[in-house]
């Protein structure tokens, strides 16, 4: 019986994520959520680099960028996806990677989990902002924060409106970090927006934003009241970048 539903699930997932794919041409993203253990974090840690190296001796074909909470015990692999197909062929490889390796060393891994959920996240291009002549490389970034959005169905539109404003003040003000707008696919309670960003660490990206804040002045501050009754709840969250227990195929 536990089969059959997981192949249920799979497959609607699969459908609901073909469908929503079709509909555009954004980078699209696949996050693996673990919370794990308090009293396993440290075997956690371990056997998330063991298991890395083994998958990198077994030539596994996807990048998987590990970022941690920082309230909780959550952990995050993310990995790209190119096309409908690509959510089927990762969970071909993943499960023929996990096959070459010990099971006892899987079997200690899972004991580590508390549990675990599936999301697809895309980045809105349109509403991304990538300056010019960025502050610092991507590869400096070590910080994230998400401005978790969720707007009320009926005021998508005037919402993306507020986006497109905000842009044009990056642009006036010629800032310099990346902000990424990424949207719920599938596995999130939609309408769901994510504004994405970044920082060498918590101090540069604090500085950032204030920075970003002052440049806006009264101009922000007035896209800011417009935007707030458009939503019906919003949270934030932070992440650091686990360079050391992630995997990158080259």
């Amino acid at each position: 019986m536990k089969t059959l539903k997981f192949i249920l699930l799979g497959t609607i997932f699969l459908c609901l994520f073909v469908n929503a794919f079709s509909q555009t041409e954004d980078k699209i993203w696949l996050f693996d959520e673990m919370t794990i253990k308090p009293e396993q974090h440290d075997n956690f840690v371990r056997l998330q680099r063991e298991i890395m190296k083994l998958f990198k001796d077994n030539g596994y074909p996807y990048d998987i960028q590990v970022y941690s909470s920082l309230i909780g015990f959550k952990y995050y692999g993310v990995r790209a996806l190119e096309s409908p197909s690509s959510y089927e062929e990762v969970r071909t490889a993943t499960s023929e990677c996990w096959s070459k390796i010990d099971k006892e060393i899987y079997d200690n891994y899972v004991l580590c989990i508390e549990s675990n959920k599936q999301f697809v996240l895309r980045e809105l291009s349109k509403y991304s902002y990538h300056p010019e002549q960025p502050r610092v490389y991507w590869s400096e970034f070590n910080y994230a924060v998400w401005d978790i959005q969720y707007v009320k169905f009926d005021k998508v539109q005037e919402y993306f409106k507020i986006l497109e404003n905000f842009n044009e003040l990056l642009n006036k003000h010629n800032f310099d970090d990346p902000i990424l707008m990424l949207s719920g696919m599938v596995g999130t309670e939609n309408p769901m927006f994510i504004g994405a960003l970044f920082g060498k660490d918590d101090i540069d990206m604090s500085q950032q934003n204030r920075k970003m804040w002052a440049a806006f002045g009264e101009e922000g501050g007035e896209l800011y009241r417009k935007m707030i009754p458009l939503l019906r709840d919003r949270k934030s969250m932070e992440f650091r970048f686990r360079r050391g227990l992630s995997y990158y195929k080259e």
